[in-house]
């Protein structure tokens, strides 16, 4: 993925010359609630190869950030950093798994909703 997606053209020249990457920093402070597992989620790859997952999930820890297990559902009061070891890049975002799964349960629960409590499958 690195030598082909990194060197197509398009990608290459959008990503070296045209993306203003200090505009594009996020940082916990700037995410309301960010540590509040009732209201946010963080998802990580362990095999990413284009962010330092550890550094990451360093980071975001020495913020506040609490860790919760991977195989945990998502949902109020069960969000926090999700750190996936065998995934890729954007591999939970896919459309299938584990991860895919509890993100899309959090995003259609309606307020008020009850939490399936079960664990996922990883």
């Amino acid at each position: 993925m690195r030598y082909f997606v990194g060197r197509e053209l398009g990608v290459a020249n959008l990503l070296q010359r045209h993306f203003n990457w200090s505009a594009n920093l996020l940082f916990p402070e700037d995410i309301p609630n960010h540590t509040d597992p009732y209201k946010t989620a963080y998802f990580l790859a362990g095999r990413d190869a284009i962010l330092n997952p550890g550094r990451i999930r360093k980071y975001l820890t020495q913020h506040g950030v609490s860790e919760a297990p991977a195989r945990r559902g998502v949902g109020p009061g069960w969000g926090g950093l999700k750190f996936h070891d065998g995934k890729k890049h954007g591999e939970s975002m896919i459309g299938e798994g584990c991860a895919f799964d509890q993100i899309m349960s959090w995003v259609m629960m309606e307020e008020g909703e009850k939490v399936d409590q079960t664990e996922w499958e990883l």
